[in-house]
């Protein structure tokens, strides 16, 4: 985690975010001092494009949550806010205030209400998907764990395969519906660490795939992640 250390009167060390790492987080967004939208994402889907803009700012906001100065990131968020806007509304070939208009939303937080964007895919019988953007309260987090990775920023998303492969409501390991989920990890490097001798079998779909995400189910999901064996098709 880049931040500022600055000593205080009374001899405590505080984590701050830098100045110039701020205005390098907000020019990511911007063209000639200005938010712009981003041209290669005005053929993906509204959900796909707010849920891209949703991830970015999240991994910015958890990266830097044990700052004092997390409040600075404020401007930052209406940066990204108003080029996320732009996208949609160059995609729509309509106003950014309109498009405002349509995705805006409260978010209730454990700190109260935070003003943001939503997005909705419908599915039959089930809970809608939703892409959030800003549901963050810009509040300091003094008792996190830190995880020192920095946030990544993509230039391509495929158009809507994820949305696809979730409305199909099926665990891509073993076929079930329950409770259907994404997995990811952060690069296809990291699917197979050094030292591993068996390969799992959620490891080998998803780099036969090359990809970096797999649609699966609750059993599936917590499998993974407490390392044990998933289902598969045939059980």
């Amino acid at each position: 985690m880049q931040s500022d250390s600055r000593p205080l009167v009374n001899g405590y060390i505080e984590l701050r975010i830098p100045e110039a790492k701020l205005t390098e987080i907000e020019n990511r967004y911007k063209r000639d001092s200005k938010a712009h939208h981003r041209a290669e994402l005005v053929n993906d889907s509204d959900f796909d494009i707010v849920a891209k803009y949703g991830a970015e700012y999240r991994g910015v906001v958890q990266y830097y949550q044990l700052a004092r100065n997390i409040r600075r990131l404020g401007k930052v968020k209406g940066t990204i806010r108003l080029s996320l806007l732009k996208t949609l509304a160059n995609k729509h070939k309509t106003t950014v205030k309109q498009v405002f208009d349509r995705f805006k939303t409260i978010h209730h937080t454990e700190h109260g209400f935070v003003k943001g964007l939503i997005a909705f895919v419908e599915r039959k019988d089930r809970e809608p998907l939703i892409a959030r953007f800003g549901e963050l309260a810009l509040r300091r987090q003094i008792k996190t764990v830190i995880q020192d990775e920095k946030p990544l920023w993509t230039t391509r998303v495929k158009r809507t395969e994820l949305v696809q492969r979730l409305l199909a409501d099926k665990c891509e390991l073993c076929g079930s519906s329950e409770s259907v989920a994404v997995h990811h990890v952060r690069a296809l490097k990291d699917l197979n660490p050094t030292g591993r001798k068996e390969v799992p079998t959620h490891v080998f779909v998803m780099a036969a795939r090359r990809r970096k995400t797999l649609v699966v189910c609750h059993f599936c999901h917590t499998a993974i992640h407490n390392g044990r064996p998933t289902r598969s098709a045939n059980t």
